[in-house]
């Protein structure tokens, strides 16, 4: 690894975010050119970092990364500071998360980084996530946050990055967990006991004696404080759903040692009956809590299982709401339908909406989806090759995804973009005023400006600016 080496004078290289807090891993140039008709600028590129030279290689710059914290440092680079974008962003960033009782602090989940943390709404982002000495320091990727508190924070992730990318989004177990913070992310601990009450031996690459069936890669969790004396839920990218009962009072008044003793249950009964499960979203919507279920990629033998799935608390199972799929006239009936969900919201006027990306070959079959009779049946409203992402706001749906057939934004079959509907799906508007075209992973309304929005990308950080 490069940072193994000394580290450069300043007056040699302007160091970026990743450099100083991540490291230069990440393999190597995978762009290099040199300007032809002056041969002392040239510059290249790789997966964290774009570097330039104008002076013949005496001096480096970061042209991608603009250093935010130079009046409190005089200048000069330091590790764990902020910084600020300058649209050259080359990190894959999933979501971006707002705590909701303290909106100066923003959270993302970023690939082969763990994350960025914002204190001031969104303007700076530091990388953050713990030194070595951190448990969640294992992390490769933090894929899910939720709240309890203005500086209490739940993150879950793993050490697989991009999700539902390529390969990515297959059955993994990995490496992960369950972690919070008391202090809106400077410190984390993990949550709950690595050792389930209920392991089963039919999880992918799990030994249950050995007592580590939670150290596994999670994508999702969601945080209920009025339930089972404080309830954590977290989907997994192979296992199902667990559940974690009585942390609010141990988090109140107990010890660290105290919640890490908690034990995990896993609550999979009525959740489809394959044992591989992967719960992109867990959810709640009106009152009601629930998960997406998604496509057990690479086998695809769960189809009939897919979908949105309703909890009922009285006796901890599932309900699947999926009734009938109608088929578009324009999907073929040798393609399967919903091979692989990537995300689901529900509207203020209890629709269904569900995203779904093409998969295990159904060319030109998935798409966004609604019901309207809490899942009875189901309409493709809009076809989008890759769409990533699905929310509703008020009377607003986004859908986000790839704008053409890849995440890397080649061209061809299939639409896809950044998607928005006010009139329940009918007709649908795409915004392509943004610098970024390809690679959008979501979007999130500025909480503290009602008239602009987020969006993340894959392999291009975010965006910031007016909502469509």
């Amino acid at each position: 690894k490069f940072r193994q080496y000394p580290r450069w004078d300043s007056d040699k290289l302007d160091y970026s975010g990743v450099g100083l807090d991540v490291g230069y891993w990440d393999g190597g140039y995978y762009m290099w050119a040199i300007h032809p008709k002056n041969s002392s600028i040239a510059g290249g590129s790789g997966n964290f970092f774009l570097h330039v030279t104008r002076n013949a290689g005496n001096h480096w710059e970061s042209p991608f990364t603009e250093y935010a914290d130079g009046c409190n440092t005089n200048d000069e680079r330091l590790v764990g500071r902020r910084w600020r974008s300058t649209g050259l962003e080359m990190t894959s960033v999933r979501w971006l998360q707002f705590n909701p009782y303290n909106t100066s602090y923003a959270f993302a989940s970023v690939a082969d980084i763990r994350m960025l943390r914002s204190d001031d709404r969104g303007e700076t982002f530091e990388i953050t996530g713990g030194d070595k000495f951190d448990p969640l320091f294992i992390l490769n990727t933090v894929y899910d946050y939720d709240f309890a508190g203005p500086h209490t924070v739940f993150a879950v992730g793993g050490n697989f990055h991009d999700w539902p990318h390529e390969w990515y989004k297959n059955l993994i177990r990995g490496a992960g967990g369950v972690f919070v913070s008391f202090n809106s992310g400077d410190n984390w601990h993990r949550v709950g006991s690595e050792e389930s009450i209920n392991c089963d031996d039919r999880f992918i690459d799990v030994d249950c004696p050995l007592g580590d069936d939670m150290r596994r890669q999670i994508l999702s969790v969601f945080w209920d404080e009025s339930i089972g004396g404080g309830s954590l839920f977290v989907g997994t990218q192979s296992a199902g759903v667990a559940r974690l009962q009585g942390l609010k009072s141990i988090m109140e008044t107990g010890t660290i040692e105290q919640m890490q003793d908690l034990r995990w249950e896993w609550i999979n009964t009525g959740l489809g009956s394959e044992t591989g499960r992967i719960i992109p979203e867990i959810k709640k919507r009106n009152g009601v809590l629930y998960c997406l279920l998604t496509g057990n990629a690479p086998y695809y033998n769960n189809t009939n299982d897919v979908g949105i799935y309703e909890f009922n608390h009285t006796n901890s199972s599932w309900e699947h709401k999926r009734g009938s799929i109608i088929r578009h006239p324009s999907i073929d009936e040798s393609f399967s339908l919903w091979a692989y969900p990537t995300s689901f919201d529900i509207d203020q006027s209890r629709n269904l909406w569900l995203a779904d990306i093409e998969a295990n070959g159904n060319y030109l079959a998935s798409g966004i989806w609604k019901s309207s009779n809490d899942g009875d049946s189901w309409d493709r409203m809009q076809q989008f090759t890759f769409p990533y992402h699905i929310t509703a706001v008020g009377d607003r749906i986004y859908a986000s995804g790839g704008r053409s057939i890849s995440h890397i934004g080649n061209a061809g079959w299939g639409d896809g973009g950044a998607f928005h509907s006010d009139d329940n799906g009918t007709t649908w508007a795409k915004n392509e005023v943004l610098p970024l075209l390809s690679n959008l992973n979501s979007v999130v309304v500025d909480p503290t400006d009602g008239t602009k929005v987020f969006y993340t990308f894959f392999g291009g950080g975010l965006l910031h600016g007016p909502k469509p």
